[in-house]
């Protein structure tokens, strides 16, 4: 095995890894020597290429660190040390919620009394809370002691490492009299926050601040109250969301970027000082920094927004997608748009804000022939383990959601909670054709399923015939649900996409016909039935009437024209083949 490159041995065989400073980054370094180097401690080629190549990434990327660093305007300077003003104030906010807020001190005796322990150990539980506090309070004195003794001997020691880690945050490149100076600004601005922090321990949110800095926060729009009780931002959620209804996903999203908006900007203070444009643009940048699954991966399992990005320093977990930053940005759209609505804010800020979401990067993509042959030859459809273990081969015949939907799916083109919310009233026959009766969830909650009026005609295609569609649906009649494919279908929620949507990418994932962030799903027969509808020879306009693109009803007047007859749907329906895919 060749020598790993940058590195050497030394005379007595031992491997060093060895990788030069670019020059225009040199004069970060305080060695002497032009090289980064370090012992391997091996004698060994192959531990020695082992051990080499993670060390030399990390320089690589420390080098690529420090070429990224810019001359910073004064205006930026000023910028950063408002946002380390700002930073203090959460850390501030974050120790008191958990030290010596009333409500988790309340929350404290109803948890002690509730599990039947004495009033006493009830009392204790408020007092451990006052008690944290006061040490939080002495904290602050210790670190005022200190700032004002780094201010009067000039010494900055003690912000140097502060102020070095915060510049490289915001990818300042300072020299030494540059870095001494913004050490001073930090010390004077921590002064100012534990100005502010006393302020606050009497209940007043208004500080007056002498430094030019900070002049924001003597103004109305710098102004910081605490929100009554049935104002905070948790209730208005609450009152937001009554006053509309999402399906289950949809609603979750929302909250999520919401509930991270308000511990950005702090939950109990009034809406009218935190939705603000700068507030709003800062989140927008801080969001781009949260990882997948932050709510649910155990690595981030109680941490705030704040304390999740800091987290995932370490853990390395991919960041939000720009579509799925989109989709949490809506929900606070919408809620800004609420409280505008119900004059509890002058303006929503989220209106101004954009993320730009590659369209195309994001399209669902449509199942090759190869993919529905291996997905249709399955073990839901060619006999299962078990119906609790569906993707293993076996001798059980599955005849429920799980075989119907996916083919339904293929040959309507439908979105999934269409299929899930498809009752039995809704198969009917049409002069003499089979057909859906097909609504939106958006419109279903909106108008009764007697309105046909807000329903689109898409006739049953003779494949789904052949297989025993109808027979499934007539023994279905005798059932207790009016539903369908009541095992998808969630009667009372208005989300009956969600449940089986995630059931069925996981069974693609089990036999293996989706791998990682492909993005194939039950979506995926939608793309597909309008790319082979296209295939053979159906006008585009005409598929849109099938799958509900490009009209907002289609009425129950379906014998004019330019609605299609039922006859003429029908043809389009079944003009859909996909040659070589063999359902028999």
């Amino acid at each position: 095995m060749k020598k790993p490159k940058h590195t050497y041995q030394n005379k007595y065989g031992v491997y060093y890894a060895r990788l030069q400073i670019p020059t225009e980054i040199r004069h970060y370094y305080e060695q002497k020597s032009d090289y980064f180097e370090k012992s391997l401690r091996t004698k060994n080629v192959s531990e020695a290429l082992a051990r080499s190549t993670p060390l030399l990434i990390g320089w690589d990327a420390e080098f690529e660190f420090r070429k990224k660093l810019h001359k910073p305007s004064q205006s930026s300077i000023h910028e950063a040390v408002i946002d380390y003003f700002n930073d203090q104030l959460k850390y501030d906010r974050k120790r008191r919620s958990e030290s010596g807020d009333p409500r988790m001190a309340i929350k404290a005796v109803s948890k002690a009394l509730g599990e039947n322990k004495s009033i006493k150990t009830a009392w204790d539980g408020v007092m451990s809370h006052d008690v944290r506090l006061e040490e939080y309070k002495q904290e602050r004195e210790e670190l005022e002691t200190a700032v004002r003794r780094s201010i009067a001997t000039g010494d900055m020691t003690d912000f140097k490492a502060i102020a070095r880690d915060f510049a490289d945050e915001k990818r300042f490149d300072l020299g030494d009299d540059e870095m001494d100076e913004f050490c001073h600004s930090l010390a004077q601005i921590s002064l100012e926050f534990l100005k502010a922090a006393k302020k606050i321990d009497v209940g007043e949110m208004h500080y007056v601040s002498n430094n030019p800095i900070l002049s924001h926060l003597n103004s109305e729009e710098g102004r910081l109250r605490l929100a009554p009780s049935d104002k905070t931002v948790g209730v208005l959620v609450e009152r937001w969301m009554k006053d509309n209804t999402y399906k289950r996903s949809t609603e979750s999203a929302y909250r999520q970027g919401v509930r991270f908006f308000a511990e950005y900007v702090g939950e109990d203070y009034d809406v009218r000082d935190t939705f603000t444009l700068s507030n709003a643009r800062e989140f927008k940048f801080k969001l781009e920094k949260v990882p997948v699954k932050a709510s649910e991966a155990r690595e981030f399992r109680g941490l705030k927004f704040l304390d999740v990005i800091e987290r995932n320093k370490s853990v390395g977990k991919a960041p939000l997608s720009p579509a799925r930053q989109d989709n949490l940005f809506k929900g606070l759209k919408g809620f800004g748009r609420w409280l505008e609505e119900h004059d509890l804010i002058k303006e929503n800020p989220f209106r101004r804000i954009r993320i730009k979401v590659d369209k195309d990067a994001n399209r669902t993509p449509a199942f090759k022939i190869e993919q529905l042959s291996e997905l249709f030859s399955s073990p839901i459809y060619t006999g299962a383990e078990s119906s609790n273990s569906p993707s293993k081969p076996g001798d059980v015949e599955i005849r429920d959601h799980r075989f119907w939907m996916p083919l339904v799916g293929l040959y309507t083109g439908a979105r999934v909670g269409e299929v899930a919310m498809l009752e039995l009233g809704d198969v009917v026959q049409e002069d003499g054709t089979w057909i859906f009766w097909m609504s939106t969830e958006k419109q279903a909650k909106n108008n009764t399923k007697t309105a046909r009026d807000y329903l689109r005609p898409v006739p049953i295609h003779q494949q789904l015939i052949d297989l025993g569609l109808l027979a499934y649906v007539e023994d279905r009649r005798s059932g207790k649900s009016k539903h369908v494919f009541p095992g998808a279908a969630q009667d009372g929620e208005m989300d009956f996409a969600g449940r089986y949507s995630d059931e069925f990418r996981s069974y693609l994932t089990k036999i293996g016909l989706k791998k990682g962030a492909d993005r194939l799903g039950f979506h995926s027969f939608r793309s597909t039935f309008i790319t082979e509808a296209g295939k053979n020879g159906v006008r585009r306009t005409d598929t849109a009437l099938l799958v509900g693109h490009g009209a907002k009803t289609v009425t129950a007047g379906y014998d004019k024209g330019y609605e299609g007859t039922i006859a003429q749907r029908a043809e389009w329906v079944n003009a859909v083949k996909y040659e070589g895919l063999d359902l028999s």
